[in-house]
């Protein structure tokens, strides 16, 4: 039975509608470089009228039209071969909803919220279709990125992240996950792998200059590295273009804690959404993935949780996105769709709600020899927000945290931020809480 192999590297790109199949798994002709996956095919389910071609007499045919599923059978992944164990991922079906859960945002609110809880509470993430940012926006912010990234190394350096100011660049090696989610290292001394990525933060929400963000560290969440003017010279209309994507990220995020409020059937299904609006601190950040070179002493990212409420996040059609599916407790690479968001559970929300919403654990494995291009939008409440689980349900400890201590404690271990905090626990002395119950107009 023939094997295809994914498409995404076709040497012929405007027949891309086309399926390129091999006779053999070990035989590749027509593709620039290794298939991501090989699907074996059942051809006597292939329909008749689809129209085989084969141009070049080679053993690669292309199938003109669309395979039925019932004619795929196995999927293996194509992968190499000093690939370690702890870095493979399981191949799922990606219309299981119980191993990818896709919501579309575009249904009545009742099968959403639906969806929302089973999401939320049973798998740890979700992608979100039909949600309201406009495609021009996201491949605009998508193209800027890429021209940012290209620029040399020693012109994207004059934005370096400096570890006070928390936005701007930073290169490989500035910032390593593979050991964040180790409480015995709260200095991220102990990283094994090196992350093989670059990266540039921005402020996400310039309109949360308030009460509930003032204090005397706040400027590091809430300042940018410039006022965009050098970066525009050299990316002409970067900060625009990044602003209209950070606004659009913005209210989605707003709407999606309302919803999941909803959804989770809280005592006060607003308060989610309350500690959010008129005041988040969102980081927004675009990364570059260069191909990996060595298994054993990088990755892409390593395996970490977001620090905040959620990520949004957005992801381009080379692959290589692994989340640990929190029901089944395996390893599942998240097939790319074109301009949909990965949704990810931060750490945040996941102490406030005393892990009624487990907090998503990700990472990435560029297996490709094609440069990866992401960007996550990290949506998280005011800096003074005191995330205490008994607030949800009454039977929980009473184990009080603020939002800036969160991220003071996760910044430190990335290795980003340097010696911030003049306490032992490298936390923010300022823990005036912020009422998060509903205020009377």
């Amino acid at each position: 039975m023939p094997t295809v192999g994914s498409a995404p590297n076709l040497l012929a790109a405007d027949k891309s509608n086309m399926v390129y199949l091999s006779r053999s798994e070990n035989l590749v002709e027509g593709l620039k470089d290794r298939p991501d996956l090989v699907i074996e095919i059942d051809a006597r389910k292939i329909p008749d009228h689809l129209k085989v071609v084969n141009e070049d007499g080679s053993t690669t045919v292309a199938i003109e039209g669309s395979i039925p599923s019932e004619a795929l059978m196995n999927v293996v992944s194509v992968l190499p071969g000093d690939l370690p164990d702890e870095l493979k991922a399981r191949i799922v079906d990606p219309f299981d909803f119980e191993s990818i859960p896709i919501i579309d945002m575009s249904q009545p609110e009742e099968k959403i919220l639906r969806k929302l809880k089973t999401a939320t509470e049973n798998i740890g993430f979700m992608t979100v279709v039909n949600h309201g940012v406009n495609d021009t926006v996201i491949e605009a912010m998508c193209d800027k990125s890429k021209e940012f990234f290209d620029l040399s190394q020693s012109v994207k350096e004059r934005w370096k992240i400096d570890g006070d100011v928390l936005s701007g660049y930073f290169g490989k090696g500035m910032e390593n996950l593979d050991n964040v989610m180790n409480d015995d290292d709260p200095e991220g001394k102990k990283a094994v792998k090196v992350d093989n990525k670059e990266g540039f933060d921005m402020n996400g929400n310039r309109e949360n200059d308030t009460e509930e963000n003032n204090s005397d560290t706040s400027y590091r969440w809430l300042e940018n590295p410039t006022n965009f003017s050098e970066i525009n010279l050299e990316v002409p209309d970067f900060e625009a273009t990044m602003q209209l994507y950070q606004k659009q990220m913005l209210e989605l995020g707003v709407r999606l804690m309302g919803l999941i409020g909803r959804a989770l059937d809280l005592r006060d299904p607003d308060i989610l959404r309350r500690t959010c609006e008129g005041k988040a601190v969102c980081h927004h950040r675009i990364l570059h993935y260069p191909p990996l070179t060595d298994y054993h002493k990088e990755v892409s990212i390593g395996a970490h949780v977001d620090y905040g409420f959620l990520t949004i996040l957005h992801q381009d059609q080379v692959g290589g996105l692994q989340v640990l599916n929190s029901k089944k407790q395996s390893w599942v690479h998240v097939p790319p769709i074109k301009n949909a968001f990965v949704i990810n559970f931060g750490d945040m929300l996941a102490k406030w709600t005393g892990n009624k919403i487990p907090a998503t654990i990700h990472r990435v494995v560029n297996l490709t020899s094609s440069e990866r291009y992401s960007s996550p939008y990290f949506f998280r409440p005011s800096l003074k927000t005191v995330l205490n689980p008994k607030e949800f349900d009454e039977s929980l400890p009473d184990e009080a945290t603020t939002c800036e201590e969160v991220l003071a404690s996760f910044y430190t271990k990335a290795n980003l931020l340097k010696g911030a905090y003049p306490n032992a626990n490298n936390t923010p002395g300022d823990k005036t809480p912020v009422d998060t119950k509903e205020k009377a107009a």
